[in-house]
């Protein structure tokens, strides 16, 4: 991006001071307006532009195991019983979550150095 200095006439501000400039090429929009900044021999600014974005996504995941056993065991004589039971479980569960996040930056900057040419007053930002 390229931004040039322009020689105005004296007396500019004072007949200009609410002046504002569209652009509107290559789909883009922008407005410009003056600013009362001046110097006598020179000045730089520095221009940023540009836009940052954020993408988070997550995910989770649940598994769940289980395993239950039960043994019975007995003897019956003459009418008699005896009987034992004997049981057991097991449960193991696993759970992942997962979270990324991505940033994307761009950014220009842009400087401008203006100085004053012998006939000029001095230089101004627009």
């Amino acid at each position: 991006m390229t931004l040039e200095c322009v020689q105005v006439p004296d007396g500019w501000e004072d007949v200009n001071s609410s002046a504002s400039v569209y652009r509107t090429s290559r789909g883009l929009m922008s407005r410009g307006t003056w600013v009362a900044m001046t110097a006598t021999e020179s000045v730089t600014f520095v221009i940023q532009e540009g836009f940052s974005t954020t993408k988070t996504s997550s995910t989770k995941v649940s598994q769940e195991y289980n395993l239950s056993y039960e043994i019975t065991e007995g003897v019956k004589f003459e009418g008699a019983s005896e009987s034992s039971t004997l049981a057991a479980s097991f449960k193991l569960g696993i759970e992942q979550d997962t979270s990324e996040s991505m940033t994307k930056d761009i950014s220009v900057q842009v400087t401008l150095t203006c100085t004053a040419g012998s006939e000029a007053a001095g230089v101004g930002l627009w």
